[in-house]
């Protein structure tokens, strides 16, 4: 069986810049990280939150304070349900391709995946097929996650 896998951030919907500001605005507010957007995009766009986490640990030479990971997906999705916006032409495209199975895998963690699929009215284009990177051992950049799509939704992943 074919499949299309789709990741989501700046493939379906418009997010990586806002990705990019509220880990930006949030690591200068809690850890006194001082990064611009277009540094921490260019180090960490196409990354998972685990990266951009280990990485702050290692800067500031401590753990990280208990419920920052709450209060980023706060944050996010607070944003995306007032600002985010669809790739152009997505919703079209998507009403198109109607032949062949698909799904979301993501770098993003579910709920926040959830919440910008349905503020930019792609959910339905996708449900329930929807994987993200936290289901697997390793995030993004390895392919762990749309190997794991392609089992989870019965396609050979050379197909």
């Amino acid at each position: 069986m074919a499949l299309l896998i789709f990741d989501c951030d700046g493939v379906l919907v418009d997010s990586e810049i806002l990705h990019a500001q509220i880990e930006v605005d949030l690591g200068k507010e809690l850890l006194g990280i001082n990064r611009s957007l277009w540094q921490h995009h260019a180090i960490f766009s196409g990354t998972g939150m685990e990266n951009v986490y280990n990485a702050w640990a290692r800067e500031c030479g401590k753990p990280l304070p208990p419920g920052l990971s709450d209060e980023m997906a706060r944050r996010k999705n607070e944003a995306f349900e007032k600002m985010l916006k669809p790739i152009p032409h997505m919703a079209d495209t998507l009403s198109e391709l109607t032949d062949i199975p698909r799904c979301v895998a993501s770098g993003t963690p579910l709920p926040t995946l959830e919440v910008e699929l349905r503020s930019t009215g792609l959910f339905d284009f996708f449900a329930p097929n929807f994987f993200s990177s936290t289901s697997v051992a390793r995030g993004k950049p390895a392919p762990d996650v749309f190997l794991y799509a392609a089992e989870k939704m019965g396609a050979d992943p050379k197909d």
